[in-house]
């Protein structure tokens, strides 16, 4: 008995929803203000980190040319979705240098996905937050130039004899430090030898790069949706739950003869490793009720979201709404229902709020002179609210 308590508890479903429903409650617990605050500070801590790994090689660095590089520290490469976030609650800070290296900072991950993600993201808050448009417009304007002006300066300086030396000395005390990061190879020796995907032009190095992406989600996705509908790869016994495991059942399986049709081999499984949609790699391991079910969450918070959003044009509580339609409808490449996933966190703590917001909308009007606003979303808990009891503000 206890051992099945012990699997149920520990079990991806249970972890994964733990992590959401945590992120839910954070919005109940913490003072909106306060955590406005902590995430000025995370702002500062991820940009900074993220900077220092772009230009001295240390964390996660992929090089593919002396120009061409990704950097994520220890945050691994799914920190494009808190940096998402952050950076549409700080389109609304008095101080516009948090937005900047927000932006500078994505774009040392040359996140392709989250970029696309950023543009969406601030297409709806131009479009929603009617007292904010100005200012988001001129952001947007100016945070591009400067984002790529601070990657080629970064670039050019880290390939500098004197910062190849220090990237050197740091990756050998990274490496002796922390185990299993994945660190560069030697950049004082040649750039061809940085990773098997390498290019010496650039422009060939980012179109071949995207085809590849782009091809490995599809294959990834078809054999991930074969999977969901057969439906007897539910836990951890029956699920592939490795590079080499999803490798081998792809080949053996053949999912709608897909190996024949493109010409796909153990190797090309074995890169693409598990479905590379969040959405199939969650439904592929709990058939299609897993998926339908995903479904209806997504969008009945969807809709609630479109709900609230034009309610909130003065306030900037819109941020909440557009990360969560943002991330959770567009996007379909990075891998985030996982358990104790950050990114599911922060996307478990927007639909809090949006349900909250959605339930105050329904009996208040939630303008930038509603008293409710003012004293019960931006100085008090949401807790706080439900235990006093208070009615109509």
């Amino acid at each position: 008995m206890i051992d099945i308590l012990e699997r149920i508890v520990t079990s991806n479903l249970v972890l994964i929803c733990f992590t959401f429903l945590a992120g839910m409650s954070c919005s109940l617990l913490i003072r909106h203000d306060y955590f406005l605050n902590f995430a000025k500070v995370a702002s500062v801590f991820i940009a900074f980190f993220l900077g220092f790994s772009f230009l001295f090689n240390v964390g996660e660095v992929y090089q593919f040319s002396e120009f061409y590089k990704r950097a994520f520290f220890l945050f691994g490469d799914g920190v494009g979705g808190a940096l998402l976030f952050l950076i549409f609650l700080s389109v609304f800070y008095k101080n516009n240098i948090y937005f900047y290296i927000l932006v500078a900072a994505l774009a040392m991950t040359v996140s392709k996905i989250s970029f696309i993600l950023l543009i969406i993201g601030m297409s709806l808050l131009y479009f929603y937050s009617v007292e904010y448009r100005k200012k988001i417009f001129l952001k947007s304007m100016i945070s591009i130039p400067l984002a790529f002006t601070c990657y080629i300066f970064l670039a050019y300086l880290s390939s500098f004899d004197l910062f190849m030396s220090i990237s050197n000395d740091l990756r050998k005390i990274s490496v002796s430090v922390v185990e299993g990061v994945h660190v560069s190879g030697d950049l004082s020796t040649s750039y061809k030898k940085q990773n098997y995907n390498n290019c010496d032009k650039k422009y060939e190095c980012l179109k071949s790069q995207a085809a590849s992406s782009l091809s490995d989600r599809y294959f990834s996705t078809v054999g991930g949706l074969w999977m969901t509908v057969q439906g007897d790869f539910m836990g951890r016994d029956q699920y592939p739950n490795s590079a080499d495991k999803f490798a081998k059942l792809m080949l053996s399986s053949n999912p709608y003869n897909i190996n024949e049709k493109y010409n796909l081999n153990y190797n090309d499984w074995f890169r693409m490793g598990q479905p590379q949609n969040p959405y199939v790699s969650f439904s592929s391991g709990y058939g299609v009720i897993g998926l339908f079910s995903m479904f209806v969450l997504v969008c009945s918070i969807s809709i609630v979201a479109l709900y609230v959003l034009p309610k909130l044009k003065h306030t900037n509580l819109v941020a909440y709404p557009v990360f969560y339609i943002t991330y959770a409808v567009f996007n379909q490449t990075q891998l985030y229902i996982n358990p104790f996933d950050g990114n599911l966190f922060v996307l478990g703590y927007c639909a809090g709020w949006v349900i909250m917001l959605g339930f105050f909308a329904s009996k208040y009007k939630l303008d930038k002179e509603s008293v409710l606003l003012k004293t019960n979303l931006l100085s008090k808990s949401m807790l706080a609210y439900f235990l006093n009891g208070k009615g109509n503000p």
